[in-house]
């Protein structure tokens, strides 16, 4: 786990508070928008929006921030072509593959996409959204790499490193927020985290060491401990460097047992 935290800084305060800096194209269709007249509208817009995304050199070499917008465009494509009859369509999505790839292929852009990602608007409840099928695809193959090279390895780390993040920091900032908007906005990047988590959660053996090193570093005792500790104190430093108190990191510890207990059932 060599991600620093003092680059995980800005994204953090994003990332928990689940407001601020997440363009507008963001908002995910729904059945209440134009895109709802006709599946050949539906490929229009996904088609444009294909078209006007980066390439994928600036895709893999952009900052942060650029990121986040990048982020935003890309999750724009991929719920138009998700909401699209179509989307079976074998160039749209080796394009889209690609794209996702090399964003994800480095911490700036998996920062970036997931901030524009899972703190979009929707127009439906979070309980009743579901990931792009292309996403999860993506994200199982990137952990699923059989390669064995330096930057595979930390491209990996750094992916479910930051997937934890996703979920640790906007379930702790459900408590902390006083106001209440800002208060659901966390429930809502919270869920969104965990469900990404969830559905790739037996993709690479990391997620699972992760979550048993996340629940004990929370405070909660394991039967029997496997745990790497050197991985258990980087999510201790983390919390002290957040100041979680006992009532975040019990909700924190709560969520990584729900997360354990539902794939050892699945």
């Amino acid at each position: 786990m060599k991600l620093s935290l003092q680059s995980t800084f800005v994204y953090a305060a994003i990332v928990a508070t689940a407001v601020a800096f997440v363009p507008k194209t963001t908002t995910r269709t729904t059945t209440t928008t134009p895109f709802a007249t006709g599946s050949a509208l539906f490929a229009s817009a996904a088609t444009t929006l294909l078209e006007n995304l980066p390439d994928v050199e600036e895709l893999s070499t952009a900052p942060f921030m650029k990121q986040v917008q990048y982020g935003s465009e890309m999750t724009a494509a991929l719920h138009a072509m998700a909401d699209d009859d179509n989307d079976d369509d074998e160039t749209t999505n080796t394009k889209m593959k690609a794209s996702l790839e090399a964003q994800l292929s480095h911490s700036d852009g998996i920062r970036g996409f997931m901030v524009a990602y899972l703190t979009g608007t929707n127009s439906v409840g979070v309980e009743e959204e579901t990931d792009p099928k292309l996403l999860l695809e993506t994200l199982h193959g990137l952990l699923t790499s059989t390669s064995s090279t330096t930057t595979t390895v930390q491209q990996i780390d750094d992916l479910v490193s930051l997937m934890f993040m996703n979920v640790v920091m906007p379930v702790a900032m459900i408590t902390t927020h006083q106001d209440p908007a800002l208060s659901e906005a966390s429930r809502m990047t919270a869920a969104r985290g965990g469900r990404l988590l969830a559905s790739v959660f037996e993709s690479s053996p990391s997620i699972r060491s992760n979550a048993r090193a996340v629940y004990e570093a929370a405070g909660a005792a394991a039967q029997e401990s496997d745990s790497d500790p050197k991985l258990i104190d980087y999510w201790k430093e983390f919390f002290g460097k957040w100041g979680y108190e006992e009532t975040q990191t019990k909700d924190i510890a709560a969520t990584m047992k729900e997360l354990l207990s539902s794939s050892s059932s699945s």
